[in-house]
């Protein structure tokens, strides 16, 4: 899993909190760019031999859960939204239906992503966008249309390739 992951480890009084009500309870102590996205509630977490918590194990198991979109989720309506969407999903290593509301940073984008997406943008679209409009964290559907209503590159370029960097995972 590519987005950044915190681990949270809650009593069975909280465990029965809803994901709105942890989503604003985090909201209150902690900056936007660390809140999640997404829970996922679990009986027992899983540890290693050594009494660690396993890290794989809890990755592969979130990754298991099944995907749904939330209640407020409306389906990218233009062939640039739809595309643009697929590109997010990509670059963020996120299954769940991205739709026209939902914010890059929101679903888990951080500023490597953004100048990944900032490139993919360039090479899918041959748009040339600003990070700064990328950092103001707009819904998919203006971002959409600021692509659809920039100025297309002229230059020729051979065709690129799209290539998502994934961090480095050390086993120490």
């Amino acid at each position: 899993m590519r987005r950044r992951a915190r681990d949270v480890a809650a009593s069975s009084d909280a465990a029965a909190s809803s994901d709105a009500a942890l989503q604003a309870h985090l909201a209150a102590h902690l900056p936007q760019a660390w809140l999640p996205h997404r829970f996922a509630r679990f009986a027992r977490l899983p540890y290693t031999l050594n009494g660690k918590l396993d890290r794989a194990a809890l990755r592969d198991a979130v990754a298991a859960l099944p995907v749904a979109a939330t209640a407020d989720y409306v389906s990218p309506q233009t062939v640039t939204e739809q595309r643009l969407a697929n590109l997010w999903q990509t670059l963020l290593s996120d299954p769940t239906p991205i739709g026209r509301t939902d914010r890059f940073f929101s679903r888990g984008g951080d500023s490597l992503a953004a100048m990944q997406l900032q490139a993919a943008i360039r090479i899918e679209w041959r748009v040339n966008l600003r990070l700064d409009a990328l950092f103001d964290d707009q819904a998919l559907e203006t971002l959409a249309a600021l692509i659809d209503n920039s100025e297309t590159e002229t230059a020729v370029n051979h065709p690129q390739q799209i290539t998502v960097l994934q961090p480095a995972t050390a086993a120490f």
